[in-house]
């Protein structure tokens, strides 16, 4: 794991839409060395127009990175978090920004990766989306949901104070199935008080 002694962490962002890009300009406010990686080269373009390093391929993105972010679509990232581990080393943390948290926390411990991956969602975002719709603040005061599993609270303390320190975000520890549960019921709420109303 990553020793903060020797200097803040070289963190890398994976996906760099509405939330990876927010995440990915906050981060460049506070340290030097920050990596983003998309799969759409004009992203990557857009990216290092902006002063922020955006190579080619995602393995030099997240060589030697300390942290990674997973900020790409909710179907991509069982895949994207087994080829970050395998090229990234053993301190590294992973965490995600995905919306569902259970699946994702049973496919860490089917590949044994509870140990430095560490499920998370931030609650913020806005009706835009992409680089272009990234702002740092996005998460100032906002919830951040994080799902760490017993072998992962070094990870978790790490990243949640990353996110207190850098993101001014509130962390919130959560079970994946709690999460998953609390977020569904708060996507139905609109839609029963609209029936409610209509009714």
């Amino acid at each position: 794991m990553v020793d903060r002694s020797v200097g803040p962490p070289r963190v890398a962002v994976v996906g760099t839409g509405l939330i990876g890009g927010s995440i990915l300009l906050r981060l460049r406010e506070a340290y030097p060395d920050v990596v983003g990686w998309d799969p759409d080269p004009g992203t990557r373009a857009l990216g290092r127009d902006q002063g922020v390093r955006f190579p080619d391929e995602l393995a030099d993105a997240v060589r030697d990175r300390d942290v990674v972010f997973l900020a790409g679509p909710l179907a991509s990232l069982p895949e994207t978090l087994l080829t970050v581990a395998r090229q990234t080393g053993d301190h590294c943390v992973i965490t995600d920004v995905g919306s569902t948290k259970g699946a994702v926390a049973r496919f860490a411990v089917e590949h044994g990766l509870t140990g430095r991956f560490v499920p998370g969602h931030p609650m913020a975002g806005t009706e835009r989306s992409g680089l272009t719709a990234a702002v740092p603040e996005l998460f100032d005061g906002a919830a951040w949901v994080l799902c760490p599993a017993p072998e992962g609270i070094g990870p978790f303390r790490l990243l949640a104070g990353l996110l207190v320190t850098v993101f001014s975000a509130r962390v919130v520890p959560m079970p994946p199935t709690v999460h998953d549960s609390v977020v569904a019921l708060s996507s139905h709420v609109p839609h029963l008080l609209a029936g409610s109303l209509a009714g």
